[in-house]
């Protein structure tokens, strides 16, 4: 079995074209742009090679029809987002060193975006709610990575956490749509023990 590594290395320039996108759009000033894309995407998006599909020629025999000896398929690369070791670094100020212009959390929204955008045929609006919603429950989690807090008490987080940076509150509502939006992308699971955090997403690709 062989890697490709040439698929691995564009599909790595694309994200980081991306991810460069995105945070321009969020405020981060030109200059420090190439050094917050490459703090992203170096440790927290990890992106694992294909497989290369063999080239060969055979002659066509009678038997070459039953379908003996099968097929192989090939294996996909990953590309996966350390989503709790990003909310971590967030919260313990590893990206105080970029500056930011519009939104203090414009590195997670970045990164959250970036996986949207990795899906191909889903459609999701994730909004400055949805990562303030998750950036909350990262801090609420558990050391079984779950949750175990009713509505209410994730929202009186959530409100303090947007208050700090004079934002309006946001209602049960609000929240509950946030929940749902980031189950739909796999960020969260919800158990009957409470909401459970994912570290890691994953998406596979040829």
């Amino acid at each position: 079995m062989s890697l490709d590594y040439e698929k691995q290395e564009k599909r790595k320039t694309q994200i980081s074209h991306d991810l460069s996108i995105l945070l321009k759009q969020f405020g981060v000033p030109d200059a420090e742009n190439d050094k917050a894309t490459s703090l992203l995407l170096n440790n927290y998006v990890d992106i694992t090679p294909p497989e290369k599909e063999e080239v060969f020629m055979h002659y066509i025999t009678a038997s070459s029809f039953s379908g003996r000896g099968g097929g192989r398929s090939v294996k996909a690369g990953n590309i996966r987002l350390n989503i709790g070791k990003l909310l971590e670094a967030v919260s313990s100020g590893v990206f105080t060193i970029v500056s930011v212009n519009t939104s203090p959390w414009a590195i997670p929204f970045a990164a959250i975006l970036l996986w949207r955008s990795l899906w191909k045929t889903v459609e999701i609006d994730i909004t400055e709610i949805e990562v303030v919603v998750l950036i909350n429950l990262h801090r609420l989690k558990n050391n079984k990575k779950i949750v175990e807090k009713s509505l209410e008490e994730i929202l009186a987080e959530v409100n303090k956490t947007v208050g700090k940076y004079e934002r309006p509150n946001i209602s049960k509502s609000d929240l509950s749509n946030a929940l749902k939006q980031l189950e739909s992308i796999d960020s969260i699971d919800k158990n009957n023990d409470g909401w459970f955090i994912r570290e890691w997403v994953k998406i596979s690709y040829k």
